[in-house]
């Protein structure tokens, strides 16, 4: 069933239909015509803008904090990454927050990320207070960077992001995976150190 916290459209198709059966009756029975009946579809129209503009669901928090985190990524900004990492995140190699922020200043340093696009997103599962975001993303490192001089300059990159509600309704990420690179299964534990 489509969320109207969701999905405006439906209740400004609701509202267009209201207009159109209001307008028909209006035609038919002029004799009951009041000033009023025609604010029915307008009320209608300005609940469904001021619904999507005022309540945030648990999805679009969601998608603010994975645009943040792609915009601190790509802008090598690690005090903005920061904000959105939870104070009990642990992966497979970082054992706590400040050793993954302490290894993303490393990269960031030494890495000299020059593009980063986002190429897709798949929601896996989203069941408050929890939730796994799957994102594809192309990396371009600058050509004289050590990066692309051991290795190579571009990269397809595949990461799976676990986020937790917290308690002010912010999303934070708990865990970031690293899984694919290049189309081939990966890990944190496989990612060689820059040299």
């Amino acid at each position: 069933m489509l969320d109207v916290f969701e999905y405006p459209w439906l209740l400004l198709g609701v509202s267009l239909a209201s207009f159109m059966i209001i307008g028909t009756l209006r035609c038919v029975f002029p004799e009951k015509r009041h000033w009023w009946q025609m604010a029915i579809p307008l009320l209608i129209a300005v609940s469904a803008v001021l619904l999507d503009v005022l309540v945030h669901t648990d999805r679009e928090r969601i998608l603010h904090t994975v645009k943040s985190l792609h915009a601190a990524a790509e802008q090598g900004d690690v005090s903005a990454i920061a904000k959105l990492i939870a104070p009990d995140y642990q992966d497979a190699l970082h054992r706590n927050r400040q050793q993954l922020l302490d290894r993303a200043v490393d990269w960031i340093s030494r890495s000299q990320v020059q593009k980063a696009r986002k190429l897709g997103m798949a929601w896996e599962t989203l069941e408050s207070p929890s939730a796994v975001v799957s994102i594809r993303s192309g990396v371009v490192f600058a050509k004289d960077s050590t990066v692309a001089q051991t290795y190579k300059a571009q990269f397809l990159i595949r990461i799976r992001l676990h986020l937790k509600k917290q308690a002010n309704r912010r999303w934070l990420i708990q865990e970031i995976e690293l899984d694919q690179v290049d189309g081939q299964s990966f890990s944190w534990r496989q990612l060689p150190p820059i040299p």
